[in-house]
């Protein structure tokens, strides 16, 4: 196990996170010199069914800086964890993708409150997924906020954002790269918080809106669905359809033709119209998508040369029929 960093500042941070997104924010104000007393994650869980319990990332970023876990079930009625954090005792509580709703009792304990980074531009989706449905909606700008938290979902006075532009990245890229935004983001703002300088701006209740958790059923593609739709569907969440009743996930995909000629128009949604190395053309409600990367169930991802040298796809076959 190693050792935390020199401490720099005497403000006391609690943090509060569970995700890769909260890792990059906590070593980040580790490696600023903040002192961290306590560092709050969800306990270590189960994956694809296994019996195996794997550790957070925040717990295992945690243990190789050399810093205090604590790892409650539940904050609700948890007097010992009220009684954990409230010891430290903290200046500030940072909370970055932690997955439970802190109580006001905890809310209230630090000096300074305590901060959200969260990955949207709020009021802009509050709530579990903003960085899915960021790019399911065709939004051309995502970016982080920092919020001082409330009793409410997302609903705190906003202290700071910072926008990026989504183009053409999927969840796994814009993740990474609004973590690292938002741990730049926090550390720069810091230091006007900790000096009362800081200015809150309220929410506009009436621009808020919810970024609900993904379901896996959002997965699947409907071709009747605009070719558009469908590519920034697969950029957002894991997406499937159906190959000779076999489930296949596409994980990559480009829009080829936005508008569909004649030859096509009769062909039912999800018709397969070509296939070479480079793609899979598939006729969608409006225009054509170009598959590019495919998995079968026991299979790796591979791209479509890759692909068909072991599965043969006709044209005229017809996806999403189980």
């Amino acid at each position: 196990m190693k050792m935390s960093k020199a401490i720099l500042h005497e403000e006391r941070i609690v943090f509060m996170g569970t995700s890769e997104f909260a890792e990059t924010a906590l070593r980040a104000i580790a490696k600023a010199g903040y002192e961290v007393p306590l560092v709050v994650t969800k306990i270590d869980a189960q994956k694809n069914r296994g019996k195996k319990l794997f550790p957070p990332a925040v717990k295992k970023a945690a243990e190789e800086l050399g810093l205090k876990i604590l790892q409650p079930e539940k904050l609700t009625g948890n007097t010992d964890a009220y009684d954990a954090i409230k010891a430290c005792p903290p200046d500030l509580i940072v909370v970055a993708e932690y997955g439970k709703i802190l109580t006001k009792e905890i809310l209230e304990l630090p000096k300074f409150g305590c901060i959200n980074i969260h990955a949207s531009l709020l009021p802009k989706f509050r709530g579990a997924a903003p960085i899915q449905r960021a790019i399911l909606s065709g939004d051309e700008f995502t970016g982080v906020t920092l919020m001082k938290m409330d009793i409410g979902l997302d609903t705190g006075d906003m202290i700071a954002k910072e926008r990026i532009r989504i183009a053409k990245k999927n969840t796994e890229e814009l993740f990474a790269e609004l973590a690292d935004v938002g741990a730049n983001l926090l550390l720069r703002t810091l230091p006007a918080v900790f000096s009362g300088e800081v200015k809150f701006e309220k929410q506009d209740e009436t621009e808020a809106t919810y970024a609900q958790m993904i379901e896996k059923s959002e997965g699947e593609l409907d071709f009747s669905k605009t070719a558009e739709e469908l590519e920034r569907q697969i950029r957002a969440i894991t997406s499937y359809t159906y190959y000779k009743s076999e489930l296949l996930k596409i994980w990559q995909s480009e829009v080829y033709d936005d508008d569909l000629s004649g030859e096509y128009e009769s062909l039912p949604c999800g018709s397969v119209v070509e296939v070479t190395k480079k793609g899979i053309k598939v006729k969608c409600g409006r225009g054509l998508l170009l598959l590019l990367e495919l998995q079968l169930p026991g299979k790796k991802r591979l791209k479509v040369a890759d692909f068909l040298n072991g599965s043969k796809v006709a044209v005229g076959t017809v996806l999403g029929s189980e």
